[in-house]
């Protein structure tokens, strides 16, 4: 019998996002074909053929670290993820700070993010 933790499964996709800088058939794979993404720098939304496209010469992240995570299941398929993130790109001289929100949806047995939101972070 597999015991059905949904926290732990959509975390763990979440730090394969995080792990898969450029890896664009992981997002293929993990990101719904309805989904949508709110990054700085970018002038709107993006859907799942921009963010596909956006993956070309991404650099991965060095490391990164969550913290202050909260997440909730309002219902037996929807997951939904906020964390506090510090990472580190190659060759950066200051980590990234971001609130980070996310949404997955269960459709069958696996979980895809259907939302995800950075709001970064202006420390001193």
């Amino acid at each position: 019998m597999t015991v059905r933790n949904p926290i732990a499964e959509v975390l763990e996709i979440e730090r394969g996002f995080w792990n898969a800088a450029g890896d664009t058939e992981y997002y293929r794979r993990c990101f719904h074909d309805d989904g949508v993404m709110v990054l700085p720098h970018q002038p709107a939304p993006m859907d799942k053929s921009a963010v596909l496209a956006s993956l070309a010469g991404a650099r991965p992240w060095r490391s990164f670290n969550f913290d202050a995570l909260a997440s909730a299941e309002p219902t037996p398929f929807v997951a939904v993820l906020a964390y506090r993130v510090e990472a580190w790109k190659e060759g950066a001289d200051k980590p990234y700070r971001a609130l980070i929100a996310s949404t997955y949806l269960a459709e069958g047995t696996s979980w895809q993010l259907l939302c995800h939101q950075h709001t970064p972070l202006n420390e001193p």
